[in-house]
């Protein structure tokens, strides 16, 4: 749940970012629209005024359900990776190594 409302929040953040990130500096790379916006928050104004609150989270669904999937996968990984490591080390279950080994793991494997 917590992965859903960080993307959702994030969604405007995250889409006027890569808009900058995206544009060209020279004509003859630009592909797309181009959006040149001197600074985040002008781009943020900028998505408000052409299309709205709604503009700022258009696609959000889909990062929701990515980022939902992901969170997920990675908490569940993470659970059973903190098991195993506890089960296989000398460290008690609830020790910071144990939860840090955890992480790493399951890092890699989502």
């Amino acid at each position: 749940v917590a992965g859903a409302i960080s993307a959702w929040l994030g969604t405007p953040l995250y889409m006027v970012k890569t808009r900058m990130q995206s544009t060209s500096s020279t004509s003859h790379l630009a592909v797309g629209d181009q959006h040149r916006y001197p600074s985040f928050v002008r781009g943020l104004t900028e998505v408000y005024q052409r299309t709205g609150i709604f503009g700022l989270w258009r696609c959000a669904h889909a990062s929701v359900l990515r980022v939902s999937v992901g969170s997920a996968a990675q908490l569940s990984m993470f659970s059973k990776s903190k098991d195993v490591i506890a089960r296989y080390t000398h460290w008690p279950h609830k020790s910071h190594q144990v939860s840090c080994c955890g992480s790493l793991t399951s890092g890699l494997f989502v």
